[in-house]
């Protein structure tokens, strides 16, 4: 299949292509400022190139070729992070890398992928509505629940993307709204004020029904309503004292303020935070971070690599790379938006869905707003698995952008 220069989004590969090089000098950068060359650039590099081998493949193979082999590419991711549990290596803790032929990958950065064309696929040949839209989710429960088995919280939580991108579709935004409040009350839950919610619960309670009186349909939906958010609150408090561990425990902990331990848990966001201060508005100049030069803050090329980022080129440079992620995004839903098939536009949005939920949770755990759960930032953290699978959501997407007046299925 000859690729149609006219029609594709150069846009978002450019911007794409703009991200990862800047990946890889801003590696090679920490490596020169913290005078530690171990290769990290070169193999970012190698992984980029291996990435457009495989994303210009993609391109030059039939769109709805692509959708016919989404059922069994989320069958091979499944059974790949299932084989994690059982027998990949461990690594801090987690089932989530398997080794084959040398290369160490993580299953869950390919469910991600396969995840958003099934969605795409099962959804666009229904009815969109918010039955439809909430039955969609579960082909992303699947592959959380199998994370959470790794013990891959975070990788987990990326699965959220999913639902986000289905309001698309019909899927009810006060189900998103109550897990952000579900999100807060844990929260409540972590700093030890259990007692003081369940009063207001009670409180909340007691103020309905007087409002409601004459209303009675509606008392015993109160009720019900009051008495499953407080067996989810007690469900909550049993979970963060029984089945957390105490170094978790002691994140979330340090995440709502209960303790700081600056040399433990809240070493990492102390130093973050440091950093993106010490760099000020223009920053320090490449290759001249204190913070980074000495190493400071831990997981430097990993996921905390947006520190380097802003101490190095400072507020500007921040700005600029937040902006091109922004400017990805948003050009993946207007571009599609003029697009016939209903799949392209929510592949789509489930792409975008899994960038905002990236950025959002890597920089909330930079800036101290969230957990330390360990999400990189995509395209730009050091890392085979993640380059590869936003590179494939990418360029599938490019695939997809050619086909305006298709209707795939």
């Amino acid at each position: 299949m000859v690729v149609n220069r006219q029609r594709m989004d150069w846009i978002v590969f450019a911007i794409y292509l703009i991200l990862a090089i800047w990946s890889i000098l801003t590696l090679y950068f920490i490596e020169v400022s913290s005078g530690e060359f171990t290769g990290v650039w070169q193999r970012q590099a190698i992984w980029l190139a291996i990435s457009l081998v495989i994303g210009f493949i993609v391109l030059m193979i039939d769109s709805q070729l692509i959708l016919s082999f989404a059922p069994l590419f989320y069958a091979v991711a499944l059974l790949l992070m299932i084989a994690a549990i059982i027998q990949g290596q461990v690594v801090r803790n987690i089932h989530a890398w398997v080794v084959i032929g040398g290369f160490r990958f993580q299953p869950v950065e390919l469910a991600k992928v396969a995840t958003a064309l099934m969605v795409a696929r099962w959804t666009a040949r229904r009815k969109p509505s918010a039955i439809t839209a909430i039955k969609g989710s579960i082909w992303a429960v699947i592959p959380a629940v199998l994370a959470l088995a790794q013990k891959d919280w975070g990788s987990a939580m990326t699965f959220a993307a999913i639902p986000l991108a289905l309001t698309y579709v019909g899927f009810p935004v006060f189900l998103i709204i109550a897990g952000i409040g579900l999100y807060i009350v844990l929260l409540v839950v972590i700093a030890g004020y259990i007692k003081l919610l369940l009063i207001l619960y009670g409180i909340a309670l007691v103020v309905l029904l007087i409002v409601f009186r004459k209303q009675r349909e509606y008392i015993k939906y109160i009720i019900g309503v009051v008495l499953v958010v407080t067996g989810m609150t007690l469900s909550m408090e049993w979970a963060f004292t029984r089945v957390l561990k105490p170094y978790q425990q002691q994140r979330l902990k340090v995440l709502v303020g209960q303790e700081r331990d600056p040399r433990g848990a809240a070493y990492n966001v102390i130093q973050a935070e440091n950093a993106i201060a010490y760099g000020g508005f223009t920053g320090t100049g490449l290759g001249k971070g204190f913070f980074t030069s000495f190493k400071f803050v831990p997981e430097q090329k990993t996921d905390f690599i947006f520190c380097a980022v802003a101490e190095e080129t400072g507020f500007i440079g921040s700005t600029v790379l937040l902006f091109l992620y922004g400017l990805l995004i948003t050009r993946m839903l207007l571009y599609v938006s003029r697009h016939r098939s209903p799949v392209i536009k929510i592949y789509a949005h489930s792409v975008a869905g899994f960038f905002i939920i990236h950025l959002l949770i890597n920089l909330g755990m930079v800036l101290g707003l969230l957990p330390v759960i360990g999400i990189p930032l995509p395209l730009f953290s050091y890392g085979g698995s993640q380059m590869l699978s936003f590179s494939l959501m990418v360029f599938i997407y490019l695939n997809f952008s050619r086909e305006r007046y298709t209707l795939l299925h």
